[in-house]
């Protein structure tokens, strides 16, 4: 019955779900994510409860990120997006929530709404533009929409960091889309 109990073991799972994935050891992974999982739905649980303190409207947005998290990796997508839809609800312009649902949108399929989140994205991470480019050449690749994939590539060159992995393989593909 304590939300900061259940937030300690989803964190524990998660974060050893992951171990498990370096590893290369999926099914371990899976189950550490699953457990995860069940603890996080255990603390939103306590943290929406009527008796809860206080500090559970500050709680809660970070452990809907989290679960909406562990549902991606779960590839558990329409289950991430309402997550994220009721973070969003309590938090309109996190761009975490954001882009992790612009992301499970496209798993899904659902196009425009995803662009949709990278416009509203591109707002709330003014400084940030490549993280939007970078996901709309995501879409534009999905579309088999080279020239598209093409100018969103650019653009993302044009802010991105360049001393990335990311920022090498943007540089790679966009050489060969460019058929150089």
């Amino acid at each position: 019955k304590d939300a900061s109990r259940a937030a300690i073991l989803a964190e524990f799972y998660r974060v050893t779900a992951y171990a498990a994935q370096k590893q290369k050891n999926e099914a371990e992974a899976t189950q550490r994510f699953q457990t995860a999982l069940t603890n996080l739905n255990v603390e939103l649980e306590l943290l929406r409860a009527p008796n809860a303190p206080e500090t559970a409207s500050d709680d809660l947005p970070e452990a809907l990120l989290k679960k909406a998290e562990v549902q991606m990796m779960l590839k558990l997508y329409d289950g991430a997006i309402a997550t994220l839809d009721e973070c969003l609800q309590l938090r309109p312009t996190n761009p975490t929530a954001l882009l992790n649902r612009a992301v499970a949108e496209v798993q899904v399929k659902k196009v425009d709404a995803a662009k949709d989140d990278y416009k509203a994205l591109r707002k709330a991470l003014p400084t940030e533009p490549y993280v939007v480019d970078y996901g709309l050449a995501e879409i534009a690749a999905a579309a088999n929409d080279s020239a598209e994939e093409i100018r969103c590539l650019r653009r993302y060159l044009k802010t991105a960091p360049d001393d990335t992995a990311e920022y090498t393989h943007v540089t790679q593909r966009l050489q060969k889309l460019e058929g150089r």
